[in-house]
């Protein structure tokens, strides 16, 4: 199994702008057959929110990004996304299971 993970923190005033970008990315990723959970915790000011996108492998992750990324409605939706994500840092990490 290939575990994609993205760490990210959202300012509280900017949560439901990110809610609603969030749902329509993961519609259209869905589409090609990929979903994410998300984790969510709460502070003073702030969102810490962790996706975890599950695969069956790394070839099965970069089939469905592939498709996923060439979809007009992405760039923008990333866009979108930076300008949420509190100083437009995330963090990427991957991950397979033993």
């Amino acid at each position: 199994m290939f575990v994609k993970v993205y760490r990210y923190k959202i300012k509280k005033r900017d949560f439901q702008k990110w809610k609603k970008n969030n749902d329509a990315a993961r519609r259209l990723y869905q589409k090609y057959g990929g979903d994410f959970q998300r984790l969510i915790r709460k502070e003073d000011d702030f969102f810490h929110i962790i996706e975890l996108g599950f695969y069956k492998s790394k070839k099965e992750f970069l089939k469905i990004i592939k498709q996923f990324d060439s979809n007009p409605k992405t760039d923008a939706l990333f866009k979108e996304f930076l300008n949420l994500v509190h100083n437009k840092k995330f963090l990427e990490e991957e991950f397979d299971t033993v």
